[in-house]
């Protein structure tokens, strides 16, 4: 789960991404899992074997090839279940791009003149 209550959000894309770092899949007696460290903490490994890896177009310009996880986020003590692809977002601004799909699917408004409430 990802507790938005304290962190800044982009909302600029259509999809959404979470920063996380170590990102590699692993083959297991089970079948495959992916390990990530979130927020770049490399001391907090999470691992899942429910995960998608599909190629994307970043900000940049440039194809890549991402992995998404679904997982939850909580936005002023409510959970929402949301897709989120995993990228190294260290040079960007914000940890955390809730997309436009996810806004417009539970019709959630950001105001910009709450500033980080």
């Amino acid at each position: 789960m990802t507790d938005l209550e304290s962190r800044k959000i982009d909302t600029g894309a259509d999809t959404g991404a979470l920063h996380a770092t170590n990102v590699y899949e692993a083959e297991t007696a089970a079948g495959k899992v992916l390990h990530f460290s979130p927020f770049d903490h490399p001391e907090m490994v999470k691992t899942t074997d429910s995960y998608k890896v599909r190629r994307v177009r970043s900000s940049n310009g440039q194809a890549e090839q991402r992995y998404y996880i679904d997982t939850v986020v909580r936005i002023h003590g409510q959970e929402y279940p949301i897709h989120l692809s995993l990228a190294d977002r260290e040079k960007m601004t914000h940890q955390v791009l809730i997309g436009k799909r996810f806004l417009t699917e539970h019709q959630l408004l950001v105001d910009v003149s709450r500033n980080n409430q």
